[in-house]
């Protein structure tokens, strides 16, 4: 950053003075996020630069900051206040079914999507194969990349 540091190219948008800034605003803030630091360093300097640089300057001059503490957000929060558990569960663990594939839809899957696929009233002629046979094809060859016959 300083003068003897420079290695031609465009020169650095921050000088030695606004790296003291940053390392006094990451002392006197060590849970501030990337876009605070940089807020508070154009607050403080007058200087518009982007997190970009900002990132940029504290790994050139080896200043670490805390990882800032995220607060949950209102999507992540279910009625009561109690977060929301998303992830791998029970319902996504595949039995072996007919045809043994992973690809195959879960009988939780199954009930979402299953109203899309049957018809009512049954009018016409009876289908060959059963829906939920031809939509777990569907999703292997959407899965697997193969080519269609």
């Amino acid at each position: 950053m300083g003068e003897g540091k420079y290695k031609g190219g465009r020169p650095p948008l921050l000088n030695d003075e606004h790296v003291e800034v940053l390392r006094a605003i990451t002392t006197e803030q060590p849970r501030s996020s990337l876009g605070e630091v940089t807020r508070e360093l154009g607050r403080r300097t007058g200087m518009n630069v982007c997190t970009v640089t900002v990132r940029k300057a504290l790994r050139q001059a080896g200043i670490e900051r805390v990882k800032p503490i995220r607060k949950p957000t209102q999507r992540a929060l279910v009625r009561g206040g109690t977060p929301l558990r998303v992830g791998y569960t029970d319902a996504h663990r595949r039995e072996d079914g007919p045809s043994g594939m992973n690809t195959d839809l879960t009988e939780a899957e199954w009930a979402l999507v299953a109203d899309l696929f049957e018809r009512e009233g049954m009018r016409g002629a009876p289908p060959r194969y059963d829906r939920r046979t031809v939509v777990n094809a569907c999703m292997y060859l959407v899965r697997t990349g193969c080519a269609w016959r």
